[in-house]
């Protein structure tokens, strides 16, 4: 038989005074429990339907989805607003791009996507891709930029330590595919190859506009938090830095690379 509340409350007064008080604690506790798991760069309160807790990214305001990974975009923008306030390696393209303007405050739309044309505060405007980086060269707001280009390769190019015993390959390839699942929430079919040349690990992601299903992480995203995390800043709340163990043996990176491949090559305005 279903209890009603009156059951309910003359439980509650039955138990000893202490007892009482830990229970009416643990339960403001786990109602005062609004944080977003995946984007320490948010404001969160309960303010959805039913008082179901919401998050928006700083800088932007927009409403973020915590169960997943958040756009590069909207990091990017929080970043800026929080500062206010070998023969197995691959060759990247010559047509890859490396993000070598460093941090600027994005425009982003409304889905968390970088617009495809971007200014900074002097009118000076460029073209970028879907992960934010630079693919032509400066103009002014004059400047035209007719789609956003996707990247759909990214090649990440790490080095540990080289003091460091070289690691057996396929026990490499395993550990970066798990990280990249478990951590990034990343769809293994999108972890392309893991290449490994004493101390040189090379990690492919690629994922076409036509692979990427409605709730699928973005593998600029993924490489985004990855980048992040080896840096020593990452977008996790509450952990600690990045611990890849390889059969048990640490894995010391030092120093993290880029590449970038569109799906239409680079130009100029």
């Amino acid at each position: 038989m279903a209890r009603g509340p009156g059951l309910a409350l003359l439980s509650l007064s039955l138990l000893p005074p202490l007892l009482l008080l830990v229970a009416v604690i643990g339960h403001a506790a786990a109602q005062d429990n609004c944080t977003c798991p995946t984007n320490k760069m948010t404001m969160c309160e309960r303010s959805g339907p039913g008082g179901r807790c919401q998050c928006r990214a700083l800088g932007s305001g927009l409403l973020v989805d915590c169960s997943t990974l958040t756009s590069k975009c909207l990091l990017l923008k929080a970043r800026m607003s929080a500062s206010k306030s070998g023969r197995a390696l691959v060759r990247p393209s010559e047509h890859a791009l490396v993000d070598n303007d460093g941090l600027y405050d994005p425009d982003c739309d409304q889905q968390g996507s970088f617009k495809a044309r971007q200014c900074n505060q002097t009118s000076v405007c460029w073209c970028v891709n879907s992960v934010g980086v630079r693919r032509t060269d400066k103009g002014d707001q004059s400047l035209r930029c007719d789609e956003l280009v996707r990247t759909h390769h990214i090649l990440i190019d790490l080095r540990h330590r080289p003091d460091t015993r070289a690691f057996n390959h396929s026990d490499l390839d395993a550990e970066l595919r798990r990280l990249f699942r478990e951590r990034y929430l990343l769809h293994p079919k999108f972890v392309a190859a893991v290449h490994y040349e004493h101390p040189t690990i090379q990690i492919e992601l690629q994922q076409n506009a036509s692979q990427k299903a409605a709730g699928d992480v973005d593998i600029a995203d993924a490489a985004y938090y990855f980048e992040r995390d080896v840096k020593g800043e990452s977008v996790f709340p509450g952990r600690g830095g990045l611990d890849v163990r390889v059969r048990g043996e640490p894995l010391l990176l030092e120093r993290t690379l880029i590449y970038y491949l569109d799906e239409k090559p680079p130009s100029s305005p």
